[in-house]
């Protein structure tokens, strides 16, 4: 475990959203760190921890080209002292995905923009077989950042219990690419 947000996030009701019977509260995961914040914060404490831990010098993970886990990757790698290398597959092309790409590159990482799915299997694979890599699995998803989404539910359930919200009925994760 390597400590990279400011935890926990602040919880807050919305109001006007949805009908006056219905209390919506939202967990501030974009304030996890004013660095890069976002839902990737709570996996890589836990993945990078890990890599250093086995004393890996660089991280290794793959995304779309305008993928968010890759720039958080590629972010917080940095900041531990990690070397970082992306492989990125194709998605449409925009100003948005763009920026990622610039941003990719800024905060240090090597990226590999592949030309299709296919195409990044050499490159990848060669990355993943190197003795001084940690592969971060794609959104981040591995048993292992999967603790990170453990202490955020922790961290929630604490929140219930010091009545910074009533206990919810339900509770709605967001998932954009299942990651």
């Amino acid at each position: 475990f390597v400590a990279l947000g400011d935890f926990p996030t602040r919880v807050e009701r919305v109001v006007g959203l949805l009908g006056p019977r219905v209390e919506l509260w939202v967990k501030r995961e974009d304030l996890a760190s004013p660095e890069y914040g976002g839902n990737k914060v709570r996996k890589l404490e836990f993945l990078l921890g890990e890599a250093l831990a086995l004393g890996k010098r660089r991280v290794v993970t793959i995304g779309g080209w305008g993928s968010h886990h890759a720039l958080a990757t590629a972010v917080y790698a940095r900041r531990v002292g990690l070397r970082c290398e992306l492989h990125l597959f194709p998605q449409p092309m925009n100003d948005h995905v763009r920026a990622q790409l610039d941003a990719d590159r800024a905060a240090g990482a090597v990226v590999h923009e592949a030309r299709s799915l296919a195409a990044m299997t050499p490159g990848l694979l060669a990355a993943r077989l190197a003795p001084d890599v940690y592969y971060v699995a794609g959104g981040g998803s591995s048993p292992t950042g999967t603790l990170g989404w453990v202490s955020g539910a922790d961290e929630l359930a604490a929140q219930v219990e010091a009545g910074a919200l009533p206990r919810p009925d339900r509770i709605y994760v967001a998932l954009g690419s299942s990651g």
